[in-house]
């Protein structure tokens, strides 16, 4: 818990000369903010990174990892006694993987969403645009409440929707949209258990107006698959690889700033898989 208005981080970023022990706070402060010189941005810099070390500790990441204790940053306005919860956002492809791991367990564990929703965090998101870490391609089945099975607050996913999710060219500008333009760090097809649309699919029955072009997308990457589950997932793997042969995209797996998986959903369990091709 750091604060508006803190002398440490105001002795780092003026650049005076310190004295003592005082040089071996300074010097811890300077490794978390960089360049940083602006007051308000290097107390949460420095924030961020005291959090970064205690999750990267061994025993801690450990009891991360099983559930057992969550960290968190967050800093304490000395005016008006608020306090806000700092942005922890993954930086690279593997913590976003590792975080929607976590966050699809915690879900699990709580039965509810334990983020935060309040006017402040709209303020701020209207004010500083959004920073999504993750983007979901997921069915439209109301049984699969993305925010919630992966305990997200606002501005964390970009999610696209449709019944089976399929990937066209509205879905795929929208992808392109949110790894070029908004930067995350993931992308994530995620199908479900009992899916209707994979259902209708495999059981060959006569279909009516556009539901023609789901059926006929679905049918095009599970083939002859009559059988359901087998069924979801070679249409989650499917879509996977259409993103990642996407231009736009395969540069960025290239340049290491996105992974693209694919992650099947039980609407019993409420548990995620990761898809293995």
């Amino acid at each position: 818990l750091g604060h508006s208005k803190c002398g440490a981080i105001g002795a780092t970023v003026g650049g005076g000369q310190v004295h003592g022990c005082i040089g071996s706070i300074v010097a811890e402060i300077k490794s978390g903010i960089g360049k940083e010189t602006e007051s308000n941005a290097a107390e949460n810099l420095n924030i961020i990174h005291q959090v970064r070390k205690i999750r990267d500790n061994l025993i801690i990441s450990k009891a991360i990892k099983n559930g057992k204790v969550k960290v968190l940053g967050g800093k304490y306005d000395i005016v008006s006694g608020e306090v806000k919860f700092i942005d922890m956002l993954p930086m690279n492809p593997s913590e976003a993987e590792e975080q929607l791991i976590l966050k699809n367990k915690e879900y699990i564990q709580q039965c509810q969403n334990s983020s935060i929703l309040n006017n402040s965090i709209r303020l701020d998101l209207k004010e500083k645009g959004q920073h999504p870490y993750a983007l979901i391609v997921s069915c439209a089945d109301s049984r699969v409440p993305i925010e919630h099975i992966f305990n997200a607050g606002l501005g964390e996913l970009f999610v696209i929707r449709n019944a089976g999710n399929v990937v066209g060219d509205f879905e795929m500008g929208s992808i392109e949209y949110g790894v070029h333009h908004l930067g995350v760090k993931i992308v994530v097809v995620l199908g479900h258990s009992k899916c209707g649309a994979i259902g209708a699919t495999v059981g060959g029955g006569q279909v009516h107006g556009c539901i023609g072009s789901i059926v006929a997308e679905i049918k095009s990457g599970i083939g002859k698959e009559t059988e359901s589950n087998a069924a979801e997932n070679l249409n989650i793997i499917h879509q996977v690889r259409k993103i990642r042969d996407n231009l736009i995209i395969s540069k960025a797996i290239k340049n290491g700033k996105v992974k693209v998986l694919g992650g099947k959903y039980d609407i019993v369990s409420g548990k995620i898989d990761f898809i293995l091709e």
